[in-house]
């Protein structure tokens, strides 16, 4: 939308993700500033999320309050961006390998961070520097009754599943909440091998 000159700033646009076609288009929140713009915003959250199934924007939960629900099964994205609400925070995620992809492609049935290759993060806006910038990071999409939705962590010593995290208690994690009590919360730019606070944060794609 913004490469072909029609952004008129953050707000709800008309998406065609299948080119010039009506028939699929749907209603979306997109980000026009952060990060040069361009964000179409997937959901936000301050607990789980099921991005699969939660699809359909609700104008009664405007964004602040419950969040985006947008249809981003059949974006293809090369970079993943969440924010952080409460500190106003934001870092966002590249694909290594350039390689667009769409978490329809996979129906969401792998549980394994391999598919997804390396990432490279960026430092986050509004927080200083971290120790996230010096690793490569894994990127996990899930439906899965352990954990659901899109998770970014350091690759340590092995590619985390989603319902296997590698026992990593050391990189940095950007994920929503877990239904296992053991990781609940949403972690940001933080270890999140362990329960967390809830806290509200979006995630967007392009």
């Amino acid at each position: 939308m913004k490469m072909k000159g029609h952004s008129k700033g953050d707000g709800m646009y008309w998406l065609h993700p299948d080119g010039e076609s009506h028939s699929n288009a749907f209603l979306a929140y997109c980000d026009m500033t952060s990060y040069n713009g361009g964000w179409t915003m997937c959901y936000t959250t301050h607990e789980y999320a099921k991005p699969r199934t939660e699809v359909k924007y609700n104008f009664t939960f405007p964004y602040g309050t419950d969040g985006y629900r947008t249809n981003c099964n059949n974006i293809k994205f090369t970079e993943i961006m969440f924010i952080d609400h409460e500190t106003g925070g934001k870092a966002y995620f590249t694909r290594r390998s350039q390689t667009p992809i769409k978490a329809a492609d996979t129906g969401y049935r792998y549980n394994n961070g391999s598919v997804y290759g390396l990432w490279d993060g960026v430092l986050p806006d509004g927080l200083g520097a971290s120790n996230y910038t010096y690793h490569s990071y894994q990127l996990l999409i899930c439906d899965h009754p352990f954990f659901s939705g899109f998770f970014v962590s350091g690759y340590t010593h092995c590619y985390k599943h989603c319902d296997s995290w590698c026992g990593d208690r050391r990189s940095c994690y950007f994920r929503t909440a877990s239904t296992n009590r053991w990781y609940k919360g949403v972690a940001f730019n933080e270890n999140g091998h362990r329960p967390l606070s809830n806290r509200l944060i979006s995630v967007g794609l392009r």
